[in-house]
């Protein structure tokens, strides 16, 4: 696909999470989720076919991997964790 097709293709990922974020907010408006909430993306492809799923779902609670070879009292920056959660599987 030409750049101009991932575009458009790209602008209805953003415009489906934007109504899915839009209709939990409806549901679901609080302070807490003002402050607390986010939404993950998540991508499922299949192994047969090639075929791509993407959903759009809120968290309250990220579960992050802790880097291997971390000791008790031991400090890594976040941001690793973050980038070990979104790594592709």
């Amino acid at each position: 696909a030409d750049l101009a097709e991932e575009d458009i293709s790209k602008r209805g990922e953003e415009r489906y999470a934007a109504e899915a974020w839009h209709g939990h907010l409806r549901r679901h408006r609080s302070k807490l989720v003002d402050l607390c909430q986010g939404q993950l993306r998540s991508q499922v492809r299949c192994g047969e076919c090639g075929c791509d799923s993407v959903t759009f779902d809120p968290f309250l609670f990220l579960s992050l991997p802790l880097p291997p070879g971390l000791r008790r009292g031991g400090r890594e920056p976040i941001e690793a964790a973050i980038r070990a959660f979104c790594a592709e599987e």
